[in-house]
């Protein structure tokens, strides 16, 4: 048994995912290659590594950052595969929107 607590203490610390409500999930899968944080539904939040993923009132954070509006009970997945990292919304890439551009 003592073998098998480094290694669920080891997967605590890289990944920790918390559902804000009785109608959201959240979940963190981590596989070779490649580690993916969802949450579906309305609320939730997850930590992956150094990665904080929040859905609050409708609008998707990653690191406090806004990626925009999302719709009600929604799939949010942020993969993480080969140093690459993507924010997925309902199975759509999701990027951070742009600012208009301030007039002079």
């Amino acid at each position: 048994m003592k073998s098998v607590y480094p290694a669920l203490l080891f997967s605590a610390m890289c990944a920790v995912a918390q559902a804000q409500d009785g109608n959201s999930a959240s979940s963190i899968d981590i596989s070779a290659g490649q580690q993916i944080a969802s949450i579906r539904g309305n609320a939730g939040i997850a930590q992956l590594e150094d990665d904080k993923i929040e859905l609050l009132q409708r609008v998707v954070y990653v690191n406090g950052v806004s990626y925009g509006a999302v719709p009600a009970n929604c799939e949010i997945k942020f993969i993480v595969a080969n140093g690459k990292k993507t924010l997925y919304v309902n199975g759509k890439p999701r990027t951070q929107p742009t600012k208009p551009n301030a007039q002079m």
